[in-house]
């Protein structure tokens, strides 16, 4: 992709050149029934992880598969200051799953948080920007209060599967009096590879009160 942001968004609201986007892998059937993976077939329900765990969380989508391309467009939006992709990001996201999540009747939309010093040194949270342009569009409340992050851990990207279960564990806890009445939740992030981050943080929900969470992420491994 070029990463250019378009001034003027054409007549499809597409905030990018239409080049660019056909190179972006839209997540499609045949998908996994628990964390939206790709999978090789219709007959088959989960991907190899999901067959093998149990999760604290519903179910959940990403958009695109995480390659060359959507990684370095994601790369430049959470490290070199390109707040402004959430635009397109956010138009893209509610575009193929904003029915999908009115049918989730969730209460509020939470975004994955970013520790102090993450949010310190990158100013911003990546996830909290796309949380709050998708519960614009889609008039759901967006709670940034009632998840955080305790500690730093080192960039899941770097890790092995047993490593990255050990950097979350008890790194998320949710702030109940932020969540009171709260029963539905849509959980927001980026990337979703193994599932380790969004996991950890449902379960967090789930333990102050939350019953059900769903999640969305721009991006996933294309992992069968």
């Amino acid at each position: 992709m070029c990463q250019k942001i378009l001034a003027e968004p054409d007549d499809r609201k597409m905030h990018v050149h239409r080049g660019c986007y056909r190179k972006l892998k839209r997540i499609t059937e045949p998908m996994c029934k628990c964390c939206g993976k790709p999978v090789m077939s219709l007959q088959q329900e989960y991907c190899f992880d999901c067959s093998k765990r149990t999760v604290n969380y519903e179910a959940g989508h990403s958009l695109w598969v995480y390659d060359a391309v959507s990684s370095e467009s994601v790369f430049h939006y959470k490290y070199s200051g390109k707040q402004s992709y959430a635009d397109f990001y956010a138009e893209a996201m509610v575009c193929f799953y904003g029915e999908w999540i009115d049918s989730l009747q969730v209460q509020q939309i939470i975004p994955v948080p970013l520790s102090r010093q993450k949010l310190k040194i990158r100013g911003y949270n990546q996830a909290g920007i796309l949380a709050e342009k998708i519960g614009d569009k889609l008039q759901i409340p967006v709670n940034n209060s009632g998840l955080f992050r305790i500690h730093s851990t080192a960039p899941q990207k770097e890790l092995g599967k047993a490593e990255r279960e050990k950097n979350l564990r008890d790194a998320f806890r949710a702030n109940e009096k932020h969540l009171t009445d709260i029963r539905r939740v849509l959980l927001i992030d980026d990337i979703y590879t193994t599932g380790s981050t969004v996991n950890y943080c449902a379960g967090a929900l789930r333990a102050a009160g939350v019953e059900k969470v769903w999640f969305l992420t721009l991006c996933t491994g294309a992992v069968f």
